[in-house]
């Protein structure tokens, strides 16, 4: 699905757009159905609280290390495919980046065990909002993440629709590392 998101159709505009929107929201959806356990497993690693702060800390780490080296070699990857290319190498990049984030999800798909047993007791909705009520401090951050996200994510589809529409890549490959990426010496 990482792909077919960056794959440049040859269609009318319209179909375009209809393309676009239904590849992201398949991306997003399938993503998040391979995120959400790699994060959630952290709370059946290990009973102690402090292990399992640790592994999140780490995890948090790796995440923010593998973004930085996205945005240090996806300008360099695209520009090496360029000139094999006609969408400025952004497929042939993409392709690069998924196939090396696949091994690495795969790693922790084959590697990450459970060693805490399942436990007996249910746990009702009722139950998990009236936690989530008395804990003031992660009431707080997730009013916080809600806020946050109701700002973030209009603009990211803005970005995201003005990307597409306007191809900048295909069009304005200049302009890229300027708007979305920091600007890195080549």
């Amino acid at each position: 699905m990482t792909l077919a998101s960056f794959y440049i159709i040859d269609a009318p505009m319209s179909t375009k757009i209809i393309y676009a929107g239904v590849t992201y929201i398949l991306w997003g959806t399938l993503y998040a159905i391979s995120d959400i356990p790699f994060w959630s497993i952290s709370s059946v690693m290990s009973s102690k609280p402090r292990e399992r702060t640790k592994a999140v800390t780490a995890a948090v780490l790796g995440v923010n290390a593998g973004c930085a080296c996205a945005n240090i070699f996806f300008p360099r990857l695209t520009k090496f495919f360029a000139p094999y290319s006609t969408d400025h190498g952004y497929f042939m990049a993409v392709l690069v980046m998924m196939v090396v984030g696949m091994l690495l999800m795969l790693n922790g798909f084959f590697n990450v065990k459970e060693r805490v047993p399942p436990g007996m007791e249910k746990v009702t909705m009722r139950d998990t909002f009236r936690n989530l009520w008395q804990n003031k401090p992660l009431f707080i951050v997730l009013c916080a993440f809600f806020a946050w996200s109701c700002t973030i994510l209009p603009t990211a589809f803005i970005f995201t629709f003005l990307f597409i529409i306007w191809r900048m890549p295909a069009c304005r490959p200049r302009l890229v590392p300027w708007v979305f990426l920091p600007r890195w010496p080549a």
